[in-house]
This record gives structure tokens, sequence and C-alpha cells, in this order.
């Protein structure tokens, strides 16, 4: 039997449920799919199955993911983001540099994936296949559009998708780093992560001589 659903603001609902039942659904099954699919294969005859243990019909996963995998794939990456934007301050401290501003962004967004590991492992197998590419740029430049916001960057010319572009690298290259890393408290990943930003800040300061150049 096929849920009625509509179409508002946030997404896809299933009539006959508040906004608060549905939100507090897909909230249930983020949260059911990264306790459950720790070394698990990222996929949907695995998912349903634990999800129906939890009380979740197959029927209402179609309803609110008719897009399947890739719609619950980037319903996870905004749990994370939003996970992430709650453990950090609620603007860049004054006194900070962008470059640990954007440090800060990303540790605090692997922080708070650290007791999901497993799961973040098989979903990265997952992001990492040929037909996933857009929706994990998509889910990727989601998250370094919220850290560069969170740090105070205001471009909206050229700049503005150039930084996106560089962190983006750095966060892909990151994220694979760490989820093939023994490492709890991050200090490998830190300092991983600090060569690759300062390799985009030199990077950065090419293409901007490259451009001013250009221009003139």
């Amino acid at each position: 039997m096929k849920l009625s659903v509509f179409l508002c603001a946030k997404g896809l609902y299933i009539k006959g449920m508040t906004s608060k039942e549905n939100d507090r659904l897909r909230q249930n099954i983020v949260q059911t799919v990264l306790e459950e699919s720790a070394f698990e294969p990222f996929r949907l005859s695995v998912i349903l199955s634990y999800l129906k243990q939890k009380n979740v019909s197959e029927q209402q996963f179609e309803a609110l993911y008719p897009d399947g995998l890739p719609q619950l794939a980037q319903d996870i990456s905004d749990f994370f983001d939003k996970e992430m934007l709650g453990k950090l301050p609620t603007k860049k401290p004054e006194d900070m540099r962008i470059r640990d501003a954007i440090e800060l962004g990303v540790l605090t967004r692997l922080e708070v994936m650290m007791p999901y590991k497993g799961a973040v492992q098989t979903l990265t197998q997952y992001w990492g296949k040929p037909w996933t590419g857009l929706k994990a740029g998509k889910a990727i430049w989601s998250t370094v559009d919220n850290i560069w916001n969170w740090a105070g960057d205001t471009s909206t010319d050229y700049n503005h998708y150039t930084k996106r572009s560089l962190l983006s690298g750095v966060l892909a290259s990151t994220y694979l780093y760490w989820v093939s890393e023994d490492d709890p408290d991050l200090q490998k990943t830190q300092g991983f992560l600090a060569r690759r930003i300062e390799n985009v800040m030199q990077l950065g300061k090419v293409i901007g001589r490259f451009k001013k150049k250009k221009v003139s």
C-alpha cells in the first residue's frame, strides 16, 4: 500500500502525520542508520531490514525518500552539519584567523562524526561510487558553505566559489584520511588538515595574482 505524501517547504511529508511527527520520523531514520550501519553496506535492502526492526515500514521510507539512498545520505550529511554548527560558537571569534576558523570548522565536523565512524566509513564507500558523484559533490559543497558562512565570508564574486571549491577538495581529502586512520584524538588528522590548508592558501595566492594580472 502506497502512502500519500505532500510537498512543503521542508520536503516530502506523509499525509495524516503532523509536521513534527514527520520530522521526528526522518530523524529516527537517520539516527537508526548511523547506529546500525557500521561496517554494513549502505544498501537499500540492508537499511530497510534494520529499519523494520525499529517499526519503520518500507512504505514510510519510500514516502519520505522517493529518491532513495542519495536523499538519505544527504539527510545524514545535513544532520552532521547541524551538529557541527551547534558545537561551534555562534560566529567566528574576532581574534581568530580565517585559516584557524576553517580548521576548527572541519575538525568540529569530524568530532561530531566520530561516534559514528563505522557508519561514516560505509557511507564514504557509497559516495565513492561513480553514479553518486554529483550528489556527493552537492553534500560536500553544502558543508563547506556552512563552514565559510560561519567563518564570516560574505564574498559574492568569483571568490565565493573559489573559496568553496578549494575547501571542498580539502574536506574530501581530509575525510578520506580520517576514515582510513586510527586517530581517536584527531591529532594525525589535524596535522594532515593543516598541511592541506597551507597548500590551498598558497594556491589561493597564486590564483589571486593570476586574476589581477589578467584584469590589468
